[in-house]
C-alpha cells in the first residue's frame, strides 16, 4: 500500500491515466511505479503498520493474465528502451550501447529478456544504437569476462535478471557495488 501526494501521481502518470494504467497488457501498478521512479520521484518507508492486507490464492492480483512474467518483463523493457529510457541516461550523443543481460544459462529467462529488449528497441527505432547480448552466468560461479569488454566507444549496461532474492543477494555480494569499468 502507498500514500502519494496528488502532484506526484499527476507527474508520474502525466495526468492521463489516473493512478494506474489499466489496460490489457500492463501489470496494473508496475507501470505506475516505473513511471513514478522514471520521473525521478522518490518514496520512503513508514516504520509502523498502517494497513493490514493479505492475498488469497484466487485473487486476480496473483492470477490475472496481464500479471504474467512476460507482461512484467515487457513493462520493464519499455522503461529501459524508450527514447529517454534508463539505458540512455548516461550515454553521450553518438555513443553506442551494449546491453548485457546476465542470468542463469540456457533459461527461458535469458531468451525472454533478449527477445523482449530487441523487440522494444525496434519499436523505438534504437537498434542501430544498441546491441543486446545474453550472458549465461550463475551466482557463485566465477564471473566471466564481459562479452563487450574489447569494444571501443561503447557504453556497457548490465542487467542482472534473477527473480529469487537469494540469487539477487549472491549477485550483489559477488559483483559488489562498484563494478564500473567505464
Amino acid at each position: 500500500a502507498g500514500i502519494f501526494r496528488l502532484e506526484a501521481v499527476l507527474k508520474s502518470t502525466g495526468g492521463a491515466h489516473g493512478c494506474f494504467r489499466d489496460d490489457e497488457i500492463w501489470p496494473v501498478d508496475t507501470h505506475f511505479w516505473l513511471s513514478f521512479f522514471d520521473e525521478g520521484l522518490v518514496c520512503g518507508k513508514v516504520c509502523q503498520i498502517l494497513f493490514h492486507w493479505r492475498q488469497h490464492p484466487g485473487q486476480q492480483t496473483r492470477s490475472h493474465g496481464r500479471l504474467s512474467i512476460e507482461n512484467l518483463r515487457r513493462c520493464k523493457c519499455h522503461f529501459l528502451c524508450k527514447e529517454d529510457g534508463w539505458i540512455w541516461k548516461r550515454v553521450k550523443a553518438g555513443e553506442s550501447v551494449v546491453l548485457e543481460v546476465w542470468t542463469s544459462g540456457g533459461s527461458e529467462t535469458l531468451s525472454g529478456w533478449v527477445e523482449e529488449l530487441n523487440d522494444e528497441l525496434r519499436r523505438h527505432d534504437q537498434t542501430s544504437r544498441c546491441t543486446v547480448v545474453g550472458v549465461e552466468w550463475r551466482p557463485g560461479e566465477s564471473v566471466p569476462p564481459s562479452p563487450s569488454s574489447s569494444l571501443a566507444n561503447v557504453k556497457r549496461v548490465r542487467l542482472f535478471a534473477f527473480g529469487m532474492e537469494k540469487a539477487r543477494r549472491k549477485v550483489r555480494d559477488q559483483i559488489g557495488s562498484d563494478w564500473n569499468d567505464d
